[in-house]
C-alpha cells in the first residue's frame, strides 16, 4: 500500500511556536472541491468492485482447492495457488489492482494480493477480512515523488485454531507487528488513495483528484488521505485548498507528511514563523526518511562537506540498502576524501543493487577505470 510523501526542502527551523496558528483560509469541505479543474460537480469515478470473482477465477479455485478440504488446508492451498503453483504473482509496489486485475496481470502490491486472496478465500467459504499492519516505515521513490509505504494483509478466522494472518511474504512477516482489522470499505478507500498517487505520477490531475476525493468520501477520518488531497491541489496550483487539506490532516492525526508540506508551503509564502514551527514538529520523522537523508547528503556533497555527506548516506543505507544512488554518492564522496578502496566497494555495491542494465554498466565502467588507475 502506498501513500504519497513529498520530500520537504531543508528549512531554517524556528523553535518558537507562534502565539496563534493561523486558521486555514478555506474549510475542509471547500478543500474537497476543485474549481480549477474542468469537472462538473457530479463528476464521479466508474464503480470499482475490488473483490469481483468471475467464472474463470472460480474454475481456477476449483482446480486448486478441493471443496472438502479443511479450512486450514484451504488457506494454504489458496496461498500456494496465488504465489507458487498457479499464478506465481509477482510483487510490484506501484501496481494497485482489483482481485480480477491481479488474477490476470499476475502482479501487484500488498493491497492487490490481499484483494485477490480475500476474494478467492470468501469464494471458498472462508471467513476472511482485511487487516492493516504497523510495519517499520519504508519509502520508495517514483520520479520526483517519494512514497511512504503502509501495509495491509488478510486475516482468516479458523474455528478452534484462532486467527491466521496471510501475507504476500509470509516468510518475513513478523507476527509481533501490531495489526488492526479494517473494513472492506476502508480497503476500497485505500485502493482509491493508491490510484490517486498513481494518477498523480502520470500527471493526470483530474483522475488523481477524483480518486482521492472518492477515498475521503469512503473514509473521511483518515489523515493521510487529506495529505494526498493537499498534494493534488498543490499540483493543480490551488494553494488555498492545499493548505486547508494539509491542516485537516494535521488536525486529524498530526500527520507528519502534511506537516512537512505545510513547512514548505509557509516558507514559499513568506511565513517563516509558521514554516519553522511545522519544520521542527516533523524533524524527527524526516530523519527516518532515507530519501530526506540522501537529499541532505547531496547538499553537503555540493558544498564540499564530504565527511558529512558520508555520515548521512550511511544512515540512509541503514534504513534502505537497495538504492544504487545512495552508494553512488558514497563512492564519489570517498573519492574526494582519497579513499579509493572504499569508493570501489561503494560502486560495486551500487552495481549490485542497480535495477537496470544501463546503471549496472555505468558502475562497472567506473570500477574498471579505477582499477586501471590503481595499476
Amino acid at each position: 500500500m502506498l501513500r504519497l510523501l513529498l520530500l520537504p526542502l531543508v528549512l531554517t527551523a524556528c523553535a518558537v511556536q507562534p502565539d496563534t496558528l493561523a486558521p486555514a483560509a478555506l474549510t475542509p469541505q471547500q478543500a474537497l472541491e476543485s474549481p480549477a479543474l474542468a469537472l462538473t460537480g457530479e463528476a464521479r469515478l466508474p464503480s470499482v468492485d475490488l473483490l469481483a470473482v468471475n467464472e474463470e477465477m472460480r474454475e481456477f479455485l476449483r482446480e486448486q482447492v478441493p471443496e472438502d478440504a479443511s479450512r486450514q488446508r484451504k488457506v494454504k492451498l489458496i496461498l500456494q495457488a496465488i504465489l507458487d503453483d498457479g499464478l506465481q504473482l509477482d510483487y510490484n509496489s506501484f501496481k494497485t489492482l482489483t482481485a480480477e486485475q491481479a488474477f490476470y496481470q499476475r502482479q501487484g502490491n500488498c493491497l492487490s494480493f490481499t484483494n485477490l486472496f480475500v476474494a478467492l478465500a470468501r469464494e471458498a467459504g472462508l471467513d476472511v477480512e482485511y487487516q492493516e499492519v504497523d510495519v517499520p516505515p519504508s519509502w520508495d521513490r517514483w520520479g520526483n515523488n517519494h512514497l511512504y509505504n503502509r501495509h495491509i494483509n488478510a486475516r482468516v478466522r479458523l474455528p478452534f485454531k484462532g486467527d491466521q494472518a496471510v501475507d504476500f511474504n509470509m516468510r518475513d512477516f513478523d507476527v509481533e507487528y501490531t495489526r488492526k482489522r479494517v473494513s472492506d470499505q476502508y480497503a476500497r478507500a485505500l485502493y482509491h488513495n493508491n490510484m490517486a498517487v498513481y494518477w498523480l505520477g502520470e500527471q493526470q490531475l483530474d483522475q488523481a483528484y477524483l480518486s482521492i476525493r472518492e477515498a475521503i468520501s469512503l473514509h473521511p477520518g483518515t489523515a493521510f488521505f487529506w495529505t494526498n488531497l493537499g498534494t493534488v491541489h498543490s499540483r493543480i496550483g490551488d494553494a488555498a485548498r492545499a493548505e486547508a487539506a494539509w491542516l485537516e490532516a494535521v488536525r486529524l492525526a498530526e500527520e507528519p507528511s502534511a506537516m512537512s508540506n505545510l513547512a514548505r508551503f509557509y516558507e514559499r509564502h513568506d511565513k517563516p514563523q509558521l514554516a519553522g514551527y511545522y519544520a521542527d514538529a516533523v524533524e524527527g520523522y524526516r530523519r527516518k526518511n532515507p530519501y530526506y537523508l540522501y537529499s541532505q547528503a547531496e547538499q553537503a556533497y555540493e558544498m564540499g562537506e564530504y565527511e558529512e555527506a558520508l555520515s548521512l548516506l550511511r544512515r540512509a543505507v541503514k534504513i534502505r540498502d537497495d538504492e544504487h544512488e545512495f552508494y553512488r554518492l558514497m563512492g564519489f564522496s570517498q573519492l574526494y576524501l582519497g579513499d579509493e578502496a572504499a569508493a570501489l566497494d561503494s560502486f560495486e555495491q551500487a552495481e549490485a543493487v542497480a535495477d537496470n542494465e544501463i546503471d549496472r554498466h555505468r558502475y562497472n565502467q567506473k570500477q574498471r577505470l579505477m582499477a586501471q588507475v590503481a595499476h
